[in-house]
């Protein structure tokens, strides 16, 4: 049995050795000159996401982004594979995918009205100004919201902690069992 186990991890070891040498690749230096700590092995893109369908969400909703995604993909293949990664974690969730289309739309608003303000006659700035602010104010909303979700996830996601540990420390004595019958070979082999 423990024969079988080796061989089967040799094999999987074997497999997905040319892919872990494929992601190595040169990474550009830090700005400050030190080279890049190595990238971390890459997750798996959510169930139902696809790459093409990633990208056309951001061409979508932040050209400048997806032409930098586009440059990236090409001179440094890995880093963009880790950028999509980060992407498709949003992209899976609604409400951070809503809050992100919101964010951009209000940024490049801002952005135009700030270039509107700033060719603006003198008589025309004061609506400018006042067009302005009120985009800032609404992306500043935006933001906070984004961070009032962040903090409802985390919250749920610590609720969710407490209770396992909580299981645990009810089970610990079957749970510590169980492992020292793993760790000296005399449990049920067949235990599910």
């Amino acid at each position: 049995m423990k024969r079988l186990s080796l061989l089967l991890a040799a094999a999987l070891l074997a497999a997905s050795a040319p892919r872990a040498h494929a992601q190595e690749e040169e990474r550009p230096p830090h700005p400050d000159g030190r080279p890049m700590p190595p990238l971390p092995p890459l997750p798996p893109l959510p169930p139902g996401v696809s790459e093409p369908e990633l990208i056309d969400f951001v061409k979508s909703n932040n050209p400048e982004m997806a032409d930098h995604l586009a440059a990236m993909k090409q001179a440094h293949p890995a880093e963009f594979q880790h950028k999509l990664r980060d992407i498709s974690h949003m992209y899976a969730d609604k409400d951070v995918r809503e809050h992100f289309v919101r964010q951009t739309k209000l940024q490049r608003e801002v952005r135009d009205l700030a270039q509107a303000y700033r060719k603006a006659k003198p008589e025309e700035r004061s609506a400018a100004k006042d067009k302005l602010t009120k985009a800032v104010g609404l992306l500043f909303d935006a933001d906070l919201s984004q961070k009032e979700l962040q903090v409802k996830k985390m919250r749920s996601e610590i609720a969710k902690l407490e209770d396992k540990v909580a299981k645990r420390r009810e089970l610990k004595a079957k749970i510590v069992q169980k492992r020292i019958d793993h760790i000296t070979g005399e449990g049920d082999d067949w235990e599910w």
